[in-house]
């Protein structure tokens, strides 16, 4: 970690300013706040950390020179990681909470590619010959996870410059399709992977340790699970697993393995697996297709809502909306929604049937979910006829914009497809 650009200059600044200053004229606010301000504690005080005898002014016996100035780069060394630890905590991103719009990395043919928050300045990061899928940033902003296209497909992290890539899962064990979902902290990664040829949920680190089998207990077969989602509590992941009647159930367990639940919901095709989470970690709402419909489940209160017809649910990064597909992208307020009076806006072009009989909506329209920028203003995805990202105002306030693709993508087959936009700490 390095000091922002302009920190030598902004301290030689501030040091000649003092120099050489009298009494300030300040002087009376300043002693009627040290009346009335409690004192700072030991550890907050650099010059106590130093011994007596060398902060004390002795008569005699005058410390030579070079001590001191050990002493003064001792002090300022200290001085300066201090202020290095404290930016590194303003860059943290919070809790929970919308954040700044970064870069949007998506695939264009062979290659990786990064845009500015604003779609300009398309730039390359890395070569990606057999294509990408399930790509997504980790909640801290700093790092890029995908699922390489090959018949043996590999699950790659990168930083976000593209930089230190690292394999943490590969071949038979990585299933082909579902989402790869970062935990809120940013340090591990669920998948679905194949475990003696079933489906299961799978966790391994973010630099490819403790790669294991969610739950997995010595000599037992588990049922298959498949498409994990982390909770924003860190505290849950939710999966589905088949059930009688063809059906599938969806559940939620501990990341170590514990206190398994399956949820109450109406019956759930396995045609369209799909689930996401409220980012709030106070809520502990999960969206998904049911019947046609898209639904909410609380889990704090075991209540199911029906948002409205339709699939590819998707939250805002600040959990107050939702998205959803039906006869385009529709975005209403969960608040609404919860109480019955969900009025939905098309930020894009609506249409009817299937996407592919609109080429005229090129530019104007998405067949895909609706992804969400960081801060919780936009949504995006590939336009209908694959040869751009289209991004427009949730609030349908403004006309949509385009991001050219090199290369165009097949709409009805959105394996090859892969665009995240990345967080950055305000």
């Amino acid at each position: 970690m390095t000091l922002n650009d302009g920190f030598d200059r902004t301290v030689s600044e501030w040091l000649d300013e003092l120099a050489g200053r009298g009494a300030p004229a300040y002087l009376d606010e300043v002693l009627a706040r040290t009346i009335r301000t409690r004192q700072r504690p030991a550890w907050s005080s650099l010059e106590r950390w130093l011994p007596v005898a060398i902060t004390f002014r002795a008569r005699t016996a005058p410390m030579p020179r070079p001590l001191w100035a050990l002493i003064l780069i001792a002090v300022l060394a200290v001085a300066a990681a201090l202020l290095v630890l404290a930016g590194v905590g303003q860059r943290r991103l919070p809790h929970f909470g919308t954040a700044a719009n970064g870069g949007i990395a998506f695939v264009d043919g062979g290659d990786l590619k990064v845009a500015g928050p604003d779609g300009s300045t398309n730039r390359s990061l890395i070569s990606l010959p057999a294509g990408a899928g399930a790509m997504s940033y980790s909640p801290d902003g700093t790092r890029l996870v995908y699922r390489t296209n090959e018949a043996a497909p590999s699950i790659i992290v990168v930083d976000a410059d593209g930089t230190h890539a690292t394999s943490v899962a590969s071949g038979a064990s990585v299933a082909a399709d579902g989402p790869i979902t970062w935990s809120p902290d940013s340090r591990r990664l669920a998948f679905t992977g194949l475990i003696n040829g079933r489906a299961n949920v799978v966790l391994v680190n973010a630099d490819g340790s403790r790669l294991a089998p969610l739950g997995q207990a010595a000599g037992l077969q588990l049922r298959e699970r498949s498409h994990p989602a982390w909770s924003p509590d860190g505290q849950w992941i939710s999966f589905f697993t088949p059930e009688a009647q063809g059906y599938v159930g969806l559940y939620v367990v501990h990341p170590d393995g514990t206190d398994e639940q399956r949820l109450s919901t109406s019956p759930i095709n396995p045609d369209i697996l799909e689930m996401s989470w409220a980012p709030d970690p106070s809520q502990r709402r999960l969206a998904y297709v049911s019947g046609g419909f898209v639904k909410m489940f609380d889990l704090a209160t075991s209540k199911e809502t029906s948002v409205g017809t339709g699939f590819w649910a998707t939250w805002s990064s600040d959990a107050s909306h939702i998205s959803w597909l039906s006869g385009g992208t529709q975005v209403a307020r969960v608040d609404d929604i919860l109480a019955g009076n969900a009025r939905s806006i098309h930020p894009f072009a609506q249409w009817t049937g299937y996407c592919q009989e609109h080429p005229e909506l090129a530019g104007k329209a998405i067949c895909s979910p609706a992804q969400w920028s960081p801060d919780s203003v936009w949504v995006y995805g590939p336009d209908i006829a694959g040869k751009s990202i289209v991004l427009a105002k949730a609030d349908g306030s403004q006309p949509a914009r385009t991001i050219a693709l090199d290369h165009p993508i097949n709409v009805a087959d959105l394996s090859g497809w892969a665009v995240a936009w990345q967080p950055v700490a305000p």
